[in-house]
């Protein structure tokens, strides 16, 4: 009976944690941001416009930076991730070093020197299809379209 006891209660412990983790809260409660003590809230008016602070002074509205993500080919010991790439002209694109050494990168006709741990940014052009060494050895394919 004791154990009986015992395992009722841990059920129930997993399931008042799985609903308490799965409940929704609404959004207007939550548009602070994170602070150490837990999370700050603001109250959204209704045009929605600029979000008025607990204490009644304005604060202008957030903006969520952009995120830009690059296509990215990362080298670790001069094996590239992936092997091929394929970008529109004029585009960007990184080369990641993953290793603890630096690299020789060649792209084209351009040469970068990678440092240990760091990236570098390309500029994808001209038209065609590149070859992308590392210390010179061919490890990836870059197709530029036009």
């Amino acid at each position: 009976m004791k154990y009986m006891l015992i395992v009722l209660a841990l059920l129930f412990s997993v399931y008042a944690g799985y609903w308490y983790g799965t409940r929704e809260t609404p959004a207007e409660t939550l548009t602070g941001s994170p602070t150490p003590s837990g999370l700050t809230t603001t109250t959204i008016p209704a045009d929605g416009n600029t979000p008025i602070s607990p204490a009644g002074t304005q604060k202008p509205a957030a903006q969520a930076p952009k995120e830009t993500t690059l296509p990215r080919i990362a080298l670790l010991q001069c094996v590239a991730t992936p092997n091929s790439l394929t970008l529109k002209q004029d585009s960007n694109f990184a080369i990641d070093n993953l290793d603890y050494t630096g690299r020789k990168v060649r792209v084209s006709m351009q040469t970068f020197n990678i440092a240990p741990r760091d990236y570098v940014t390309v500029f994808a052009s001209p038209v065609g299809i590149h070859s992308i060494e590392c210390d010179g050895a061919g490890v990836a394919t870059l197709t530029v379209q036009p």
